[in-house]
């Protein structure tokens, strides 16, 4: 296995002691988001963090922001 991918399962395996606390989808998000708020250089802003982790817009830009203002997931879980 490359460091690459041995860096990139650790990281995964970091984010999941967190899948219990969001739906699937919700989860696949907060594995960009986070993802890209490591990433991303200078001032962290979600449209900022959007450029850096998906810049083919495999997702819609508002479900970022409605993953944030009113996804299933909850805080004290995570």
């Amino acid at each position: 296995m490359s460091s690459a991918a041995a860096d990139a399962a650790a990281w995964t395996g970091i984010l999941s002691v967190a899948v219990r606390a969001f739906t699937r989808p919700s989860f696949a998000i907060f594995i960009d988001l986070l993802t890209g708020w490591v990433l991303t250089p200078g001032r962290r802003t979600i449209t900022r963090i959007i450029t850096v982790i998906d810049p083919d817009h495999r997702r819609a830009h508002d479900a970022y922001h409605r993953f944030l203002r009113a996804g299933r997931w909850s805080l004290a879980a995570v």
